[in-house]
């Protein structure tokens, strides 16, 4: 017992470094500094071990319960608390990690541990961006069509989506203040483009993205005004280029 209760706090230590640097750093930073904290504890629990002859489970069980003993029932009891959903991905990439550490550990095959640790760095890193934004705007569940519908920009002026001639519609959409567009040039040079119509709107956007309560939206309409896409104004540039360069819009 005094093992595991030496192993627990560990582990819980680590964990706690962990969540509180999210407070002062990024979320994809805070999955790498949680596992590298986990990777090296792992390795040097099986280090501190290894001559006491013990099955590794007494080690990785209460490693992995000092992990989640705090982590699942905060999950459990705020299960439909949307704000929760970013910070899941760690719960994925830092077993990961310790499952890594335990590899190059017994196996000592450095080659295939390097390349692990490469894959696990960018698992962690641009795989976070793509659960972000999942996350924070979830999916196109099914396909909807603004036909007939108006949108009411910043300045009060009623715009039909019919009226519209361009190929796509991008609408903006948003609670309060306008944010700053200047902090996304590209994105504003392809609305500015003839085949783009682009509108800020202060509708409200619960029925495109319940999630998305205090970040901009952006909606992009095809030139049949079906959605093809909702999210950030990030995955949106990549989107509207493919759009416009690639001519996919309308698929």
């Amino acid at each position: 017992m005094k093992k595991f209760f030496f192993v627990f706090l560990c582990s819980n230590l680590a964990y706690w470094i962990a969540a509180l640097s999210r407070g002062y750093v990024s979320a994809s930073s805070s999955i790498v500094i949680e596992g590298i904290l986990y990777f090296f504890l792992t390795w040097w629990l099986l280090w501190k071990y290894k001559d006491d002859g013990e099955s590794i489970v007494r080690i990785l069980f209460p490693l992995f319960f000092g992990l989640f003993w705090l982590e699942l029932p905060y999950r459990i009891v705020g299960i439909n608390d949307a704000g929760l959903y970013f910070t899941m991905f760690h719960l994925l990439t830092t077993p990961i990690a310790i499952m890594l550490s335990l590899y190059g550990y017994r196996q000592r095959n450095y080659i295939v541990s390097i390349i692990g640790i490469v894959c696990w760095f960018l698992l962690a890193l641009v795989g976070n961006v793509y659960w972000t934004e999942y996350a924070q705007y979830g999916s196109l569940e099914s396909q909807i069509n603004l036909s007939g519908q108006t949108v009411i920009d910043v300045e009060g002026k009623k715009v039909s989506i019919d009226e519209c001639q361009e190929n796509y519609i991008v609408i903006y959409l948003h609670t309060g203040p306008l944010f700053d567009l200047d902090k996304h040039p590209e994105f504003v040079k392809l609305t500015n483009n003839p085949q783009v119509r682009f509108v800020e709107s202060l509708e409200d956007i619960a029925a495109f993205s319940p999630r998305a309560k205090h970040t901009p939206t952006i909606i992009i309409l095809n030139d049949q005004r079906d959605v093809v896409f909702k999210g950030s104004i990030r995955f949106a540039t990549y989107k509207l280029k493919n759009f416009l360069f690639n001519q996919k819009g309308t698929e």
